[in-house]
């Protein structure tokens, strides 16, 4: 007889459901990230007159670099079955280093630009066509919204 632990265990097996799920996941945590990058990176730290900018591009990397790969790992412990890997060494070197040269990049790029401008200055085709009065404030998802056009715009404003 089938129970509803078994209606939920086929459920999340559902692929449709599952990309859904993992969808908006990925959206929400990559949404929820970079508007907390954009309040450390453009911060005013300090007292009085000593106030300053955030200046440790290259420490805030390394640390969501530790962070990730102890999440990976345990994500890798707990849920993959151990097999074989036949990847060439000199593949994870270059992505680990373009990944490390983006995120240096872009976290530099956000003492000067805001988040949602910056990530649809990535994609041309998403503001191409869009006024640049457009300031909504919903998640910048090219070809949906439209406050990537606008450099004034930030979440974190008033």
């Amino acid at each position: 007889m089938a129970g509803k632990g078994s209606e939920k265990a086929s459920l999340l097996q559902n692929e449709r459901v599952r990309f859904i799920f993992c969808f908006l996941g990925v959206f929400v945590c990559y949404f929820y990230y970079g508007i907390l990058q954009e309040t450390i990176t453009r911060g005013k730290y300090g007292e009085g007159d000593a106030r300053e900018k955030f200046r440790y591009a290259t420490t805030l990397v390394f640390i969501q670099c530790i962070i990730n790969a102890a999440f990976a790992k345990c994500l890798i412990q707990f849920f993959e079955r151990p097999k074989a890997d036949h990847t060439r060494s000199w593949l994870y070197v270059a992505c680990s280093l373009s990944y490390l040269g983006a995120m240096v990049s872009s976290n530099s790029a956000l003492l000067y630009v805001n988040y949602p401008t910056q990530v649809c200055s990535a994609f041309p085709q998403c503001t191409s066509h869009l006024p640049p009065s457009c300031t909504t404030a919903s998640p910048c998802v090219c070809g949906t919204v439209g406050h990537c056009a606008a450099p004034s715009y930030s979440p974190l404003s008033d």
